[in-house]
């Protein structure tokens, strides 16, 4: 039985393995593109509010992660998708579009005129969903749509 699974399962996973890895350009080896991850790169409880900062500062490629919580004013009732890695939350948490896509635009502006595409992508924007409301959904399919983007 174990001869069965080497021979039909095994055997062809590695042969296609090897087959796909024979071209270098395509996978970078190791030490090749290095990206710093800047986890939970956001202020956080009054606190650390120079995280983007730190994290753009370092170079590029880079990775930024954003933590994405849905927000509903007790007063207004109105309720917005803030940059949070939850509770407690206060309602002074920024909006995605504040803190990291205004920030990052006068990079990405300056990348676009220049044409250099050879460190692009320049900034992975990661992003953890902290909360399942639809509203996060449809704030960042707004984001990514360019439609709405003063709202979001």
């Amino acid at each position: 039985m174990l001869a069965c699974i080497r021979r039909y399962l095994l055997y062809p996973f590695a042969v296609s393995a090897l087959l796909l890895c024979q071209d270098s350009q395509q996978f970078p080896g190791p030490g090749t593109r290095v990206i710093v991850d800047a986890h939970n790169c956001y202020p956080y409880n009054g606190r650390w509010g120079d995280r983007i900062e730190r994290a753009l500062s370092v170079g590029f490629p880079v990775a930024i992660e954003q933590d994405l919580f849905w927000y509903t004013d007790k007063i207004s009732g109105k309720s917005r998708s803030i940059v949070s890695h939850g509770k407690p939350i206060d309602g002074t948490e920024p909006l995605m579009r504040d803190y990291f896509f205004e920030r990052i635009r006068p990079i990405m502006e300056q990348a676009l005129r220049e044409g250099n595409k050879g460190d692009w992508p320049l900034i992975t924007l990661n992003l953890d969903f902290k909360t399942d409301e639809a509203g996060v959904a449809a704030t960042i399919l707004r984001i990514f749509t360019l439609t709405h983007y003063t709202q979001c």
